[in-house]
């Protein structure tokens, strides 16, 4: 009895430590701006094939927001040319009263999305966005995105969507390299 006692006793305390917590501090944003902060470019690995992409990350608004501004150039269906197939803008931004770094983004597919950041890894290099809201998708997509700071230059970023009631299929995964 004495056992279960403390068992009992001790359970909301282990429950407790193993917690995480999800809360950014107001410099999370800054930390992330500054090192994504200027122009990249990728080869990316897209569902429906290879592609090329250019990104330009601009503080804006005094500094209080990142804007980025996106375009990726896939094959042509017979494979001789690059295309534009798709166009974006996006904002980050920092909610103080939830405590999380926002992303909106909006496409030149007549998409919007707007993305919470759930999860920072401890060393700062790894981001993870969840959907909060999508416009002109059909209702139960959910998706998310997964950005991993490899070093100084060079990034990861998985984009993966998910149909109501299924489990996430990457769409776009693509390494990010600081134009020089």
């Amino acid at each position: 009895m004495r056992k279960l006692f403390t068992i009992y006793l001790l359970l909301p305390l282990f429950a407790f430590t193993q917690q995480v917590k999800t809360e950014h501090s107001p410099y999370a944003l800054k930390d992330f701006s500054v090192y994504f902060n200027g122009s990249w470019e990728n080869d990316t690995a897209k569902s429906e094939g290879m592609g090329q992409g250019t990104r330009q990350y601009e503080l804006i608004l005094n500094n209080a927001h990142l804007q980025v501004s996106n375009k990726a150039n896939n094959l042509s269906q017979d494979k001789k040319t690059m295309v534009c197939y798709h166009q974006d803008i996006g904002v980050f931004s920092y909610d103080k009263s939830r405590k999380k770094i926002i992303y909106r983004e909006f496409t030149s597919e007549k998409f919007f999305s707007q993305y919470v950041c759930d999860s920072i890894s401890p060393d700062k290099k790894t981001f993870i966005f969840h959907s909060e809201s999508f416009e002109n998708v059909p209702a139960g997509y959910k998706g998310r995105i997964t950005i991993t700071i490899l070093e100084e230059n060079i990034f990861i970023e998985h984009f993966e969507l998910a149909e109501a009631g299924k489990s996430f299929q990457t769409y776009v995964k693509g390494m990010w390299v600081r134009k020089k």
